[in-house]
């Protein structure tokens, strides 16, 4: 070490000494000469010893300044050490007599060049796939996933399976439901510990009660806050549990994880899942390298037009006001948004469910109640239009042949509407799904 010390000092006093340039004035050059500090230079190439040679052809330099070929090389060694300025320094010299010389114009070009900075969107999916560079993908499912519509089920399921088997058995295949999301379950996180609530009775009674063929998948919703508290090992652990728990009845086909905000740890549970089961593993949102440890990637086009929090909703409510969402922007953002889910999920090779609002949120709703007594109050907008943005990117942006598209996923299926006897706080109307809006999904992208 002391040794290499030495010579990096030594270098950098001769990197800088006026001798090191094109001239050699006022400098000693008693002792070896250029010849022979070259051959010096030479054996310590062959012992590997590029810091003692980058020393000898400065030493040759001083006393013969007008080799390039010796010159160039010091530029270029000096380079690969990352010591830009005098690589910079030398590289100019040659150039001042031959400026056509294209490997001084390399060494120049790249002392010179400044890396763009990196958007912090970059540098997360940097530090995202680095921190998963110890969790290895997981082989896809081997379960056919064809081409089909799917849904979000909500309340009373035996009811709902009942409008769903009445809409399957009128509709052609490509307009029937075929994957089904039912919640089953919260994971949350308590300190450094993961706590699991996951009960897959309901997604084998809605599997009981549907006619035809189906996939039934139930869901597991979370937050994600706090994550770094909680090691590998818990998110693993609850991967093998949920694991387990689908592997144990055929009724269960897979399991949504719908956990936000994403996190890069999310896919060591994924991965642990899908080792610990065969059967399908999607995620909702999340990003490129989710794709590699999920089977199925889903997108929500939810909550893309102005976001509306309860305290406006209530002053409109009480002032009789509207409250529009911006639908311009709402069908610029799912454009976006899908080009974007979709062109991420085909280059990490998997699969992608656009999920689209066919039940009012807070963010595209005809009217509202805040009020214990049922009081709606309008937005002056239509379901139909916005659900139109939404289906306008399918029939015009996919085709037919891309396999990457899976489907549209509808939220939601309830047999009563979504409409309470006394309605919760926040509710909003319609939450149906309308004929009209049916007579939309008859695309023949969606084929099986």
């Amino acid at each position: 070490m002391k040794l290499k010390a030495l010579l990096v000092s030594a270098l950098i006093f001769f990197a800088a000494a006026p001798g090191f340039g094109a001239s050699s004035e006022g400098v000693d050059l008693s002792g070896p000469t250029a010849v022979e500090l070259s051959t010096l230079a030479n054996k310590a190439i062959t012992a590997g010893n590029k810091d003692l040679a980058i020393y000898y052809y400065s030493q040759a330099l001083l006393r013969q300044p007008d080799n390039l070929e010796w010159r160039l090389w010091v530029a270029e060694a000096l380079l690969k050490r990352d010591n830009k300025e005098s690589a910079l320094k030398q590289a100019r010299i040659i150039l001042e007599q031959q400026p056509e010389n294209t490997r001084a114009q390399t060494v120049v070009a790249a002392a010179l060049y400044v890396p763009p900075l990196k958007s912090k969107k970059q540098a997360e999916q940097e530090e995202d796939a680095a921190a998963m560079g110890s969790v290895p993908f997981p082989e896809p499912t081997d379960v056919p996933l064809p081409k089909a519509l799917a849904a979000w089920v909500f309340g009373d399921l035996v009811a709902t399976a009942d409008t769903i088997n009445v809409h399957n058995l009128a509709a052609s295949k490509s307009q029937q439901i075929y994957y089904f999301f039912v919640p089953a379950g919260e994971l949350g996180i308590e300190g450094a510990k993961l706590s699991l609530k996951f009960d897959t009775r309901a997604a084998m009674a809605l599997s009981d009660a549907l006619a035809g063929d189906s996939m039934v998948i139930p869901v597991v919703h979370g937050l994600s806050r706090g994550w770094q508290k909680v090691p590998r090992s818990e998110w693993e652990r609850v991967a093998a549990e949920i694991a387990t728990k689908i592997e144990a009845d055929k009724r269960v086909a897979g399991v949504l994880f719908d956990i936000e905000p994403h996190v890069s740890v999310l896919h060591v549970m994924f991965a642990a899942t899908k080792k610990g089961s065969h059967k399908p593993v999607m995620a909702v949102g999340g990003e490129r390298l989710t794709f590699k440890y999920a089977d199925v990637g889903v997108l929500k086009c939810f909550g893309f037009g102005a976001r509306v929090e309860d305290s406006g909703l209530s002053m409109a409510n009480s002032k009789g006001n509207a409250v529009v969402p911006e639908l311009r922007v709402y069908a610029g953002s799912v454009a976006s948004a899908v080009g974007t889910f979709l062109r991420d999920a085909r280059a990490m090779g998997g699969k992608a469910l656009i999920g689209i609002p066919f039940s009012a949120t807070t963010h595209e709703f005809e009217e509202s109640s805040l009020a214990g007594d049922g009081t709606r109050s309008r937005s002056g907008l239509k379901m139909t239009d916005y659900i139109g943005a939404a289906l306008g990117w399918v029939e015009h942006e996919i085709q037919i042949n891309d396999e990457t598209f899976l489907g549209i996923a509808v939220w939601s299926v309830r047999p009563d509407g979504g409409v309470h006897e006394a309605p919760d706080k926040g509710w909003y109307f319609p939450s149906v799904i309308s004929p009209d809006l049916w007579q939309r999904l008859k695309l023949p992208l969606i084929r099986r």
